[in-house]
């Protein structure tokens, strides 16, 4: 059985500051920042290549902030995720509400494909 949400609740989630969208620009900043190591092997790996892609380096100065921004987003989301709600009934309010377990899941997968990507210039030298 669902509980209803309260409107500043229901407001909350539904805001800019979604869960899911805050790991979706934590993978995609994580993703931006590894293109300076990814990025070329995967162009050499679908044949493209040229003097051009050097200019992917460009990214790695820019490779703190954006894996900094990556890691907030997730604590961010996984913060707002697991913050204890309270409901509109006095009783119901000293309850916790866990994440429903799609929402883990997403966390759970942001995660994991973040730090792939943030650690790929470590793990790209024993793949080559």
């Amino acid at each position: 059985m669902t509980r209803p949400q309260s409107s500043s609740q229901s407001a909350r989630l539904t805001g800019k500051h979604q869960p899911s969208r805050l790991l979706l620009g934590a993978v995609a900043t994580s993703a931006v920042a590894s293109v300076c190591c990814l990025g070329p092997l995967l162009l050499l790996t679908l044949g493209v290549s040229g003097a051009w892609m050097s200019r992917l380096m460009i990214v790695e100065s820019w490779y703190p902030l954006l894996a900094s921004l990556s890691l907030a987003l997730i604590a961010l989301a996984a913060w707002q995720l697991m913050q204890a709600r309270a409901c509109e009934n006095f009783k119901e309010a000293r309850s916790l509400r866990l994440p429903e377990a799609r929402q883990m899941a997403a966390l759970v997968f942001a995660v994991l494909l973040s730090l792939l990507f943030l650690s790929s210039e470590y793990w790209l030298l024993w793949l080559v």
